[in-house]
């Protein structure tokens, strides 16, 4: 993937991406009849997934595949770690171990390169 990225603006990337879904889900929303748009709150979530979208593209450009997947696959941790201490989750025991083996794949790949 990363020799198709090194020339297209991740920009470009992202907004097609998001202008393809954004067709499939109206319309699936229209024949649902529950077409409305969002408040603020959430045009500003979909600001800042659109930066992140733009940011992991760029990223793909600049690391291993192996580093990118690794970083992606952690993404259940930094949920579950956000969860506890922004939102005062807790955390289940299969969630500890589930970033457990987690944090041991990361490491291994990490190792391996």
């Amino acid at each position: 993937a990363r020799k198709y990225l090194k020339n297209m603006n991740c920009g470009i990337i992202t907004f097609y991406r998001f202008l393809i879904a954004a067709i499939f889900f109206s319309i699936y929303l229209l024949f649902r009849s529950e077409f409305h748009f969002g408040s603020v709150n959430q045009i500003i979530i979909g600001i800042i997934v659109g930066v992140g979208y733009i940011l992991y593209y760029e990223g793909l450009k600049r690391v291993k595949a192996a580093q990118a997947g690794a970083l992606e696959l952690s993404t259940p941790f930094f949920a579950a770690l956000l969860g506890f201490f922004v939102l005062g989750e807790l955390v289940t025991p299969m969630q500890i171990a589930g970033i457990l083996i987690l944090c041991i794949g990361v490491y291994l790949l990490s190792k391996k390169e």
